[in-house]
């Protein structure tokens, strides 16, 4: 009786430690062929409740224009605290480094309109930063944007 048991929990013990091998698998998986929209809904905290901004405003308001990328997700709140996500993959290293000089320009001009009369949003536009990783960059203000913006560029 005793044997019977002592094979039933070597048997449990690797049926556990089977299904932790998968998992580290699965993180470690590009997303590059997820779409973007997927993609910052899951690691975006708020994404959900952001509005989604027609992509037409990264020309007009960003100079990026639509030849320079392949997939592009725009959000932003609708209240005035300043939560936003902006995410591009660019067709090329060269196109990426051009929308990233973009996007620096377009957190420049933010962080000077809400200076002076709103403070909220100012402090979350200092904290952010725009990071591109391969031909994906990314602007995301949130609550430590360093850290969810990492989450979004891991798999590209």
């Amino acid at each position: 009786m005793k044997k019977i048991a002592l094979v039933l929990l070597a048997l449990m013990m690797l049926c556990t430690l089977s299904g932790c091998g998968s998992q580290e698998e699965k993180k470690a998986a590009s997303t590059l062929d997820m779409p973007l929209k997927e993609l910052v809904s899951l690691h975006v905290p708020g994404a959900a409740d952001m509005l989604e901004m027609p992509l037409t405003d990264l020309e007009d308001y960003m100079g990026i224009e639509p030849a320079q990328y392949t997939d592009a997700v725009y959000l932003q709140e609708g209240t005035l605290s300043g939560g936003e996500a902006l995410v591009l993959r660019a067709v090329n290293a060269e196109e990426a480094e051009s929308i990233k000089a973009c996007l620096e320009g377009y957190l420049a001009q933010r962080c000077k309109e809400t200076q002076n009369y709103l403070p909220e949003a100012y402090k979350l536009l200092k904290e952010c930063s725009v990071q591109r990783k391969n031909n994906t960059v990314a602007l995301i203000v949130t609550e430590k944007p360093a850290d969810v913006t990492a989450l979004v560029l891991a798999g590209e």
